[in-house]
Order: structure tokens, then C-alpha cells, then sequence
């Protein structure tokens, strides 16, 4: 037996204890659940359509109000991913359009999220957790920063998930985390309440 043979069968092996998804919605509550379909599950409040209002944070001191907007959050790949569209035109002309998908990593217990948008181009990596309905994760062990002149500036995200709107706010760094400021501050208001 091959040692890819023999790997390939673990890989299955490992994979057939948990499916990520039940085949048919009546199987028996006792049966396993995958750990990344449970950890999915605690994202559910982003999935659905939203209204995003809220302001930005600029260099010189002074607030923007983003036009409202929308989000679309849908389930990716089964019931293992999440895809959140959204637009946000905070006054520079054009919308700024993030394309973030979130997924979870079982075997180092992190939420794992990537983040591309139509102004910098770059596929901004994060991770973070979930604590009591929040969503926090960072950019710093990943070190995808962004520059601003010579500065390298980190972010976090955060997602309030504990009441019937979400509060989305993003936090950025430029001494690598030892300190964070508000950048944007939003609420995702789902459209059927």
C-alpha cells in the first residue's frame, strides 16, 4: 500500500465520521455534527438581506455618513461557508463592494475570513472567534496590512450578533494591535423586520 493510499483513506476515513451536511432534514437529532457545520451555525444572523448604515472615521478628525446600503449574506459550499456582498459608498465616489467569506478551521479553532474589495485589491486575511454572540477577528498574524504613506495599518473586524441588528464595526492599528481605533461603524438592519 502506497503512503498516498494509505493517506487518502485516513483523509476519507476522518471525513465519513462527521458529514457536513445531513443528507435528509429528518435524520435523527443524535446523529454527529460536524464540528464546521456548528460553528457555521453561529453565524447564521448574517445570512439574509440587510440595510448597512453607519459612518466612517477619517484621518482628519472628521465623520462620514455612509448613504445606506445593502448586504446579501448567503450560505457557500453547503452549509460550510458564508458569502456576505456588500456596498458601502461612503462618499468617495463609488460604493465600496466587499465580497467577504467566512469559514471556520477545526483543526486550530478559528474562524478564518477573506475579505476583497473593489478600491485596494487585496485579499485581506483574518481570523478571530465567536464569544458570546460577537464576532472579532483580526488581520495581525496574518500580517495583511494595507499602507498608508510608510505606516502599516492592521484591522479588526467585530460583528454584534446578540440583537435583531447587527452591529458591524471595523477597528484599525498602526502600532500592530497594541492599540485600536474606530474606522467604521455600521448596523446591518435585516430588511424583514
Amino acid at each position: 500500500m502506497t503512503r498516498s493510499f494509505m493517506l487518502g483513506a485516513m483523509i476519507v476515513g476522518a471525513m465519513a465520521t462527521y458529514p457536513l451536511a445531513a443528507a435528509d432534514e429528518t435524520e435523527a437529532a443524535d446523529a454527529p455534527v460536524h464540528p464546521v457545520v456548528a460553528a457555521m451555525a453561529e453565524l447564521k444572523p448574517l445570512m439574509g438581506e440587510f440595510v448597512v448604515t453607519g459612518t466612517q472615521n477619517e484621518a482628519d478628525g472628521s465623520v462620514t455618513p455612509h448613504v445606506p446600503s445593502r448586504a446579501t449574506g448567503e450560505a457557500t459550499v453547503g452549509k460550510v461557508g458564508l458569502l456576505l456582498k456588500t456596498a458601502v459608498n461612503a462618499g468617495y465616489g463609488q460604493p465600496i463592494t466587499t465580497h467577504v467569506t467566512l469559514a471556520y478551521d477545526q483543526y486550530r479553532n478559528v474562524y478564518r475570513i477573506a475579505v476583497l474589495d473593489n478600491m485596494s485589491g487585496l485579499l485581506d486575511i483574518y481570523e478571530g472567534t465567536v464569544e458570546d454572540g460577537v464576532l472579532s477577528a483580526d488581520n495581525l498574524r496574518t500580517d495583511t496590512y494595507y499602507m498608508n504613506g510608510d505606516m502599516k495599518v492592521h484591522f479588526r473586524l467585530v460583528w454584534d450578533m446578540t440583537g435583531p441588528v447587527i452591529d458591524y464595526d471595523v477597528d484599525a492599528s498602526i502600532d500592530g494591535g497594541e492599540t485600536w481605533m474606530p474606522y467604521m461603524m455600521m448596523e446591518m438592519t435585516p430588511t424583514d423586520t
